[in-house]
Order: structure tokens, then C-alpha cells, then sequence
């Protein structure tokens, strides 16, 4: 047998056209006979790092990463997406023969690298068409995103030129959070679609959907409401009636049977209105909360329950509770309005007194310019000023005052 060498021999044996295929060698010792020669079969296969022959590596297969990961099949693909939990799943179509998928290829395995938290998932177009098409797989590249119990969160076509729309939702949906309930993976009808399909052997057997009751209307939730109170003597009868005897259950008929339908559809009502009514009432409660939990300052000290209610506390035999009502102090009551123009408005001077109607005596002649004389008639000149001054200060007051009175009134 030939023992195959490396070095020299392995540079030109990458070009070869043998791919990995099973080929005969035959071994001469000296100057070949018949009968000598011996034929054997082997097969190589060789990767190129070793420089063995053997086949190259595909360009799908190249700068693979650890979350990455090349579909199998349907089957495949739904364990996977279900087995995922909350993280991030990149499901990427591509095509062998698609040159947007080659030159997108790098910049993908790139973008996988820098999330390792996310999974990468491959499938072929060429190895799964019947599966692309039950998915409606109908341009590529094309790539879907699956995250926990939201399913499918987006789906797009992009190439090369437009790899920032797969860079912005991939920095979008890749956020650390929490999903409440199983992962969802594939729609409901993509699974249907996958078991409806012959070429794929893939079983899916949907569950059985719970009959929803048809929600009441606004007449029926009133009338439901709006029931007459019963009577103080039903309320509180003063005999309690003897109990009946239950009755024997009737037979399931048609009638019964459409009649337990209605009553199911009433105890839906009734327990979707008292949700209605929780949900109206915590909203009441929140704005409540938001209204009054401003910071603000109260003038006077904190007020506590109110003054009936401290009474009824302290009236109450069972409680060890004390209260002395503090004295009231008797509020004086305001005054009205004409009580104010009366105080304000005082009684005018009459005419007399404003502009005399007799006039002044004649002066008397002047005496001689004694002392005393000097100065009395000094003294009497300043009453008379004076006397003047004060008669002209009451009657502007008097007339200021009137006319204050007369625009108040016509205000």
C-alpha cells in the first residue's frame, strides 16, 4: 500500500477531483506480471487544515460559532425554539446558491459572536423547501425572531446593505427579561401547516379549544345591577320557613341542557361584571393616590377622624377609649353689608351749618393799641383762623363721605 506523504504532495492535492470519493491504488514490485498485481480500496477523508485531500469547507460552514446551530429538520426546529426558555432565538434562511446569503454570512457569524446569549438557528432552503414553504418562507435571506412566551417577535429580509435593520432589532429584543408562561415558538397555524404537510413526518395535535362565552351587553350588565331591593320583612323575617326537600335531579334534555348553557353564560356575566367593577374601583383608587399624595404644607394642626366619629368611639361600651369634646367658641357672626355703609356713611351737616343763611355782624371799630388790647385781639384773630380751618376740614369730610356712600349704593 502507498503511505500518502505530506509537504510537497499535499499543496497540489487540494485542487484534486477526488472530494473524498473511494478510488483504487495498485502496488507494482519491480516489472509488473500478471498475477502481481494487487488491487485495494480505501477511502481518504481529510480536512484542509491538515492538507489531506478531501472536500472544502462550504461557505455556510465556515466561521461557525458555538451558538450556532444548523436545523435538522421540522422536528428539529420546534424542540429547539421550545427548548430555548427566554432567550433570544435568530432562526436565518438561507440558500446555498443565494449571493446575499454568502456575502451576508461573515457579518452574521460576526454579530453571533458578539452575543453569545443569543442562539442562531440555520436552515437550508435547498435541504428543506417543503418546510420553507408550510413556514412561508419566500424570499431570502430572510430571518425570524423567537423569544419565551411572545412567540415570534419579528420577521424581515435584509442583505448586506441593509444589515442595520437586523443590527437595530437583534439590539432591541436581546434585552434581559422575564416572560411569564411556556415558550411559544411557531403560530399555532405554522404548526398546523408543518403536520398537514406530507413530505415532512411531523406529528402536531392541537389542543381543544375552551368555548368562550360571548361577553354581555350594556343593558344586560344594567339589568343585572339594577335589581329591586328586597323588603325589611324578607330581609329579616321574623319566623324562618321551614327548609324545602330537594327535589330529584331531571333527566338531561335538551331543554336542561340549553338551559345549564344559559346559566353558564350568566356566572360568566356575572364574574366578568365583578371584574369590571375591581378594575373601576382600583383605577379609582390610583387616582385618589396620585391626587392627594402631592407634598403640601396644612395650616394649624393635623385634624385626625372627625368630631362625630371620636364621639361614637368614646360612646362605645366595648372600647377603652376616652374623649372630652373641646368647648366651641361662639364665632362672631359678620356683619351685613348695609350695617358697613351705615357705620361708614355718618349723617351730613345740614344746610345751615355748610353755608349759614344769616350773615356775618359787621366788625366792630378797632381800639386803641394797647398791651392787653394787642393781645387779646391776637388771640382772637387765631380762634377765628382756627374756627375758619375747622368749619372747611367737616365739610370736605362731610361732602367726601356722602359721595363714598352714593357710589357704594350704586355699585
Amino acid at each position: 500500500m502507498i503511505s500518502l506523504k505530506s509537504s510537497s504532495s499535499t499543496s497540489s492535492s487540494l485542487n484534486s477531483d477526488f472530494h473524498g470519493h473511494r478510488f483504487l491504488v495498485q502496488e507494482l514490485e519491480g516489472i509488473p506480471k500478471k498475477g502481481n498485481i494487487q488491487y485495494c480500496s480505501f477511502s481518504l477523508n481529510a480536512q484542509m487544515k491538515t492538507g489531506i485531500i478531501g472536500e472544502t469547507q462550504k461557505w455556510w460552514e465556515k466561521g461557525l460559532q458555538p451558538n450556532m446551530k444548523e436545523v435538522k429538520g421540522a422536528q428539529d426546529l420546534v424542540e429547539s425554539l421550545f427548548n430555548a426558555g427566554d432567550t433570544l432565538v435568530v432562526v436565518d434562511f438561507f440558500s446555498p446558491g443565494c449571493g446575499g446569503c454568502k456575502a451576508l454570512h461573515p457579518k452574521i457569524c460576526q454579530l453571533a459572536e458578539m452575543n453569545p446569549e443569543v442562539q442562531f438557528l440555520q436552515v437550508n432552503y435547498e435541504e428543506h423547501k417543503s418546510m420553507c414553504y408550510s413556514l412561508n418562507v419566500r424570499v431570502l435571506p430572510f430571518f425570524r425572531f423567537y423569544r419565551g412566551a411572545h412567540g415570534r417577535l419579528c420577521s424581515f429580509s435584509c442583505t448586506n446593505a441593509t444589515i442595520k435593520k437586523f443590527k437595530d432589532a437583534l439590539a432591541k429584543h436581546s434585552q434581559n427579561y422575564c416572560s411569564l408562561g411556556p415558550p411559544k415558538g411557531l403560530e399555532k397555524k405554522e404548526l398546523i401547516a408543518l403536520a398537514a404537510n406530507k413530505d415532512l413526518s411531523f406529528n402536531y395535535t392541537p389542543k381543544p379549544e375552551q368555548p368562550t362565552s360571548v361577553p354581555p351587553t350594556l343593558e344586560e350588565i344594567l339589568a343585572e345591577t339594577a335589581q329591586t331591593p328586597p323588603s325589611h320583612s324578607e330581609a329579616e323575617p321574623s319566623v324562618s320557613p321551614p327548609l324545602p326537600l330537594p327535589l330529584p335531579l331531571p333527566l338531561a334534555t335538551g331543554s336542561n341542557a340549553a338551559k345549564g348553557t344559559e346559566d353558564k353564560t350568566l356566572v360568566a356575566s356575572g364574574s366578568r361584571l365583578r371584574r369590571m367593577r375591581m378594575a373601576s374601583q382600583i383605577k379609582k383608587f390610583k387616582d385618589a393616590l396620585a391626587k392627594h399624595s402631592q407634598n403640601c404644607c396644612s395650616l394649624g394642626p393635623p385634624k385626625g377622624l372627625e368630631k362625630k366619629e371620636l364621639i361614637a368611639l368614646a360612646a362605645n361600651k366595648d372600647l377603652s377609649f376616652n374623649y372630652k369634646p373641646k368647648p366651641e367658641q361662639l364665632t362672631p357672626v359678620p356683619p351685613t353689608l348695609e350695617e358697613i355703609l351705615a357705620e361708614t356713611a355718618p349723617t351730613l351737616p345740614s344746610h345751615s351749618e355748610v353755608e349759614p343763611s344769616v350773615s356775618p355782624p359787621l366788625p366792630l371799630p378797632i381800639p386803641l393799641a394797647t398791651s392787653s388790647n394787642a393781645a387779646k385781639g391776637i388771640e382772637d384773630k387765631t380762634l377765628v383762623a382756627s374756627g375758619r380751618r375747622l368749619r372747611r376740614m367737616r365739610t370736605f369730610f362731610s361732602r367726601a363721605m356722602h359721595c363714598l356712600a352714593i357710589s357704594s349704593c350704586t355699585d
